[in-house]
């Protein structure tokens, strides 16, 4: 039962677990991990919409995104582009 009366403060504990000698400590690469874990999530999500694309294309009996890039594949980024860029009109 010792287990469970045990409280973990985990940043503490990985933190001990790395040898004093590397650089910046415990932090930084948990920066770096977490920049590395989103970029992946990214490239992910960016695959998805590339495949979804072609699929809906296959349906409705088109070739889908071929414009921008081989085969289409930097639609995703000219997407992020365009919403990003586009003008936000609000009512007076």
């Amino acid at each position: 039962m010792s287990i469970f009366s045990q409280s973990l403060n985990l940043p503490s504990c990985y933190a001990a677990a790395l040898p004093p000698d590397w650089p910046f400590g415990f932090w930084s690469h948990m920066l770096i991990f977490i920049i590395i874990l989103f970029a992946f999530i990214i490239a992910g999500v960016m695959g998805f919409i590339y495949i979804e694309r072609r699929v809906l294309g296959r349906f409705q009996i088109r070739i889908g995104p071929n414009r921008t890039g081989p085969f289409g594949l930097l639609q995703p980024v000219a997407d992020v582009l365009k919403i990003l860029i586009k003008e936000d009109i609000v009512p007076s």
